[in-house]
């Protein structure tokens, strides 16, 4: 049974509202909330399973196939130039499901490429896809929403593979290192190793000023077009660029 996870699952709708909020609909007697959140890319509704226990768990997809749950899950929707979302759609790339099918599709990768990280994205179902590095965030996500975006690096791991290095590099999706728990619940599902974090955390910011997207080094938290003093916190969210 589909939520097997859950106490009284529902399948609730979110709908985008004009203030930037979501609204979640469910049946009488659940419990109803409004939080911050990003609009879906297949318009202004999407549907997921929630846990109604009070608690700000998402469970994503049907538990039954994607058991892993997900704390305060955050939704990514795609911040990078208009031009290369427009026309955009899956990419030559793979969702990965078992380690058999992530061994299968590193093995028709040349030398060159397994020495490199591979572009990545956790789907709103709570998969993981990968394509080769040059591949647009966006391009992979199918100009959908994602749950996390960044590059991976593998290496042999007795007959399969393990997750050496993985960052939320994505200048598409700008993700918050926070967006780790939706990695990690990703690749726990296939049964592939990982480090337990990311690697490699890069820490993004958009201008309230100007609006340029920022990646923040050595703790700088200066635009780097206008000068102007960017948030402590991450704020990508429609109505939250202060």
């Amino acid at each position: 049974m589909c939520g097997a996870e859950l106490v009284r699952p529902v399948s609730t709708v979110l709908e985008w509202r004009a203030d930037g909020r979501l609204r979640e609909q469910a049946p009488a007697g659940a419990i109803k909330t409004t939080r911050p959140a990003v609009r879906s890319g297949q318009g202004n509704r999407f549907v997921v399973d929630r846990a109604l226990t009070g608690d700000p768990t998402v469970t994503v997809g049907c538990p039954d196939r994607y058991p892993s749950r997900v704390p305060r899950t955050r939704v990514y929707s795609y911040v990078g130039p208009a031009d290369l979302r427009v026309g955009q759609s899956g990419v030559g790339a793979v969702g990965v499901t078992t380690p058999a099918l992530l061994a299968e599709w590193l093995g028709r990768r040349e030398p060159e490429e397994l020495n490199e990280l591979f572009t990545f994205v956790v789907a709103l179902d709570g998969s993981l896809r990968l394509a080769a590095r040059r591949s647009e965030h966006v391009a992979l996500a199918g100009s959908d929403v994602v749950l996390a975006a960044g590059e991976m690096g593998f290496v042999p791991d007795g007959d399969g593979w393990r997750v050496a290095e993985v960052t939320n590099q994505s200048t598409g999706f700008c993700p918050d290192p926070d967006s780790w728990p939706a990695v990690a619940a990703a690749l726990d599902r296939i049964g592939v190793a990982h480090p337990g974090g990311f690697t490699d955390k890069v820490t993004f910011r958009l201008c309230p000023q100007c609006g340029e997207r920022n990646i923040v080094r050595d703790d700088d938290f200066t635009c780097a077009l206008c000068d102007s003093a960017l948030p402590a916190r991450w704020n990508f969210a429609p109505g939250d660029h202060r």
